[in-house]
């Protein structure tokens, strides 16, 4: 077998579309207030790991993202993979012409169309130096074959109908909302709860809505401060749901541990009734149906089954 003359050659420079990945990983991850350490976690149960130097070092161009680690960071991030490849759309950029290959361009609308398959790969007559002519045969990859058999027919109008109840659902669909963190307080007196005025639910963790460009530690140590007067120091995650199934929203679930003693009091009187510290089996009486990290987080924590 002949040698390895990578290392002669030198790395390979990144190309236009890996300028791409590295800028929407790092905009991505910001966004989801995720840390280097938080997302290589995600990988680690993707059983793509990377760790958080090589994340570190993705970012600053360092290195490489083959087709598999992309995929899991796709996965990782909620995202399709052409948002890691492609400039991130935005009002008024889809006829911004963008570099797919040195020498190759597209607009930014034709160039998402194209990776999400809703037009076909220009013809190799098209392959040169100019704009890629999508424009002339721009017609949904299951139309580009020009015979439609009877056959398919009750398949392609499930796939429309599908696309139209999805484009409904867009429309229907509330703003974006910042995700939303409950901090997992234990000590030695059990673990911090608070009873809500509201009612919805009676009873729950102390919460509070990640704020924009915040992380989802801070925020935990933020409410239970300005909650319970409760000084913490937040810990591990422990889990996430996205959707939570009675809210909605995206929840992080965040452990946290007092820095200094453990006295209490409601220090949110528009929102909360009550904060006490109470035992896993009251937990699970006071908070029924809770997420299942959170409590085989607790037992282990409070040493109870």
């Amino acid at each position: 077998m002949p040698a390895d003359d990578s290392a002669a050659r030198g790395p390979i420079p990144l190309g236009p579309i890996g300028r791409y990945v590295i800028l929407n990983l790092t905009e991505l991850r910001k966004q989801r207030g995720l840390t280097y350490t938080q997302l290589a976690e995600r990988l680690d149960r993707l059983g793509r790991p990377i760790p958080t130097l090589g994340l570190s070092r993705i970012e600053k161009g360092n290195r490489r993202v083959d087709v598999d680690d992309l995929v899991a960071l796709a996965l990782a991030l909620g995202v399709n993979p052409s948002a890691l490849l492609l400039p991130r759309p935005h009002v008024g950029t889809g006829d911004d012409v963008i570099e797919l290959a040195p020498g190759r361009r597209a607009t930014a609308r034709d160039a998402w169309d194209w990776a999400d398959g809703q037009i076909p790969i220009p013809r190799p007559d098209d392959v040169g130096p100019e704009l890629a002519d999508f424009e002339n045969h721009a017609r949904p990859v299951w139309l580009h074959r020009g015979v439609i058999r009877a056959s398919e027919i009750p398949e392609m109008r499930r796939r429309l109908e599908e696309q139209l109840q999805r484009l409904e659902f867009l429309a229907s669909a509330p703003p974006f909302a910042e995700p939303v963190v409950a901090a997992i307080v234990t000590s030695d007196l059990g673990v911090l709860v608070g009873r809500r005025l509201d009612g919805r639910p009676p009873w729950g963790f102390i919460t509070g809505e990640v704020e924009p460009g915040e992380l989802p530690e801070d925020a935990a140590v933020r409410e239970v401060k300005e909650e319970t007067g409760l000084e913490v120091r937040a810990g591990r995650l422990i889990g996430e749901r996205n959707p939570h199934p009675a809210t909605g929203r995206h929840m992080i679930y965040m452990a946290a541990e007092p820095t200094r003693g453990t006295d209490i009091f409601v220090g949110d009187e528009a929102e909360l009734a009550e904060v006490r510290w109470v035992s896993l089996a009251e937990a699970d009486e006071l908070l029924p149906g809770m997420f299942g990290p959170v409590r085989e987080h607790l037992a282990a924590e409070l040493g109870e089954a």
